[in-house]
Parts: structure tokens; C-alpha cells; sequence
């Protein structure tokens, strides 16, 4: 395995880091993904440190779901300009869109990120316009996609809170339903954001309702699932799309920028 690493300033993360299995033999890869991926997800959200994903060590702009998630960015903003002017239905019109648009791209939905501001902002403006049974459905999405979101007092008025805050309490009080996801090869899955286990296979459990399934390979773009989990329980498999191969030395350079860089084994090539 090859790991690359370069100090960044104090103001971003003070370490960035590649990591890119490199198997003796064929016999070897399913343990090299396997040691790479624990490693990913050991150090994933540690403080001071940026792990870089392997697609976007090749090739950021080739992602398949990136023209759409663009335009959803385009229509976050859009909608969050019209609530700050608390033209609030024209707010919904493109709050309504960026979520449909952010779920078609679920390999990319990450906690804190834009995805869960949509959903807040589109529950907001259901309590604000009196509709609570239409806030139920944005609200809910959002605290089983992000438990531990906190709306911001000088943004959301306490009405908004509290509705958020009922919809957290209704799903912690609903049993649990199975859910078995599957994914091809050795690959890191995660359910809404959060890393549950390696492939091929995993088991758990989840409140039911709508899921963001997620698996990452390692030489592949992320694939994510919608999953709507009934309480009966749910199956779901996940298959990498088309990405490019394991990386080269010279591409973890270039995306790690100017040096100096620092590689273990010191020769950039060990196993």
C-alpha cells in the first residue's frame, strides 16, 4: 500500500493524504483493498487531516452525476436567496428540485453538506406556511440522513426547531428493520453517511424510512442507493460504475500539489 502525504497550511487541514493499494500478485488485491479501506475509514474525519479519495486523485471532473449535482448547487442557492427574502414559495419551487436532484446523485450526500441544508430549509418553509403534515416528510429525511444536524437559532425560529426536533423523537421510537446491503468485490459501504462495514455483504439495522446507501471501491467512482426501508426490513446491492484504474505515483503528486512529498514506503512502490 502507498501512502502520500503533504503538510497544508494551518488554515486548512494540516495533513493531506492519498491512499492507494498496491498488491504483490492477483492473489493479493481483495487483502489490499481490504487493509486500504480500513485504513480510509479509520482516519476518515480525523482532526488535521484530509483523506483524498481515489477518483478525485485522477480525475475529479469525469464523475458521472457531476453536471447534475452542479446544477442542484445552483438550485440550493437559488432557493436559499428567495428564503432569506422570505419569498417562501418561490424557496420551495427550487428547494423541491434541488432535493429530487441531490438523491439522483447519492454518492456524493455527505453529512453537514448540502443535501441536509435543503431538507431543512424545505421543512422550514412548510412550518412557516402552517402545512406540518407536508414538513413531516423533509424533516424526517433529514434526521435519518443526519441524526445529529442542529438548526441554527438565528436562521430557523423555534417553531421550525421544535418540528425537527418531533420528527427526530418519531423515528427513535420506531423499531428498527433489517436491512442487508451487498456491493461486487471488496468495497466500504456506508448508510446515510456513515461507514457500517466492508463488502461483500453487511447486515444491520436502521429506523424505517428513506436510506442513502453509499459503497466505495477503490480504482471506481462511489455508487449510492435511495432506499426506502419498510418495516419488514429491505435488501440492496451496489455495483461501481466505470472510474479509472489504480493510481500512479505522478497523479497522487500532482493532486497532493507542490512538495515536498513524503511516500511509504519511501520508494513510492512498496507492497
Amino acid at each position: 500500500m502507498l501512502l502520500a502525504a503533504r503538510p497544508l497550511p494551518v488554515a486548512a487541514a494540516a495533513l493531506r493524504l492519498a491512499i492507494v493499494p498496491v498488491p504483490a500478485d492477483h492473489h493479493a488485491v481483495r487483502w489490499a483493498d481490504i487493509l486500504a479501506l480500513s485504513v480510509r475509514a479509520g482516519l476518515d474525519g480525523a482532526p488535521g487531516l484530509e483523506v483524498i479519495d481515489l477518483p478525485s486523485v485522477l480525475a475529479p471532473q469525469a464523475a458521472p452525476d457531476l453536471e447534475l449535482w452542479e446544477a442542484a448547487l445552483r438550485a440550493l442557492e437559488a432557493g436559499r436567496t428567495a428564503y432569506d427574502a422570505l419569498a417562501l414559495r418561490r424557496a420551495a419551487k427550487h428547494l423541491t428540485w434541488a432535493a429530487a436532484a441531490f438523491e439522483s446523485a447519492p454518492g456524493r450526500l455527505r453529512r453537514g453538506g448540502p443535501y441536509s441544508e435543503t431538507l431543512a430549509l424545505l421543512g422550514a418553509i412548510h412550518v412557516l406556511e402552517d402545512e406540518a403534515e407536508q414538513a413531516k416528510a423533509p424533516l424526517e429525511r433529514l434526521a435519518l440522513f443526519d441524526p445529529t444536524y442542529r438548526m441554527d437559532p438565528e436562521r430557523y425560529p423555534p417553531p421550525v426547531i421544535a418540528a425537527f426536533e418531533a420528527a427526530r423523537a418519531r423515528l427513535q421510537a420506531q423499531p428498527a428493520a433489517p436491512l442487508r446491503l451487498r456491493c461486487h468485490g471488496t468495497c466500504l459501504l456506508y448508510v446515510d453517511d456513515e461507514a457500517v462495514g466492508l463488502g461483500p455483504e453487511v447486515a444491520l439495522s436502521r429506523p424505517p424510512g428513506p436510506h442513502i446507501v453509499r459503497a466505495e471501491w477503490w480504482g471506481h467512482f462511489p455508487a449510492g442507493l435511495r432506499v426506502a426501508l419498510p418495516p419488514d426490513g429491505a435488501e440492496a446491492e451496489l455495483a461501481p460504475t466505470e472510474g479509472p484504474e489504480v493510481a500512479l505515483v505522478a497523479a497522487v503528486e500532482r493532486r497532493l500539489g507542490p512538495g515536498p512529498v513524503r511516500t511509504h514506503p519511501p520508494s513510492g512502490c512498496g507492497r
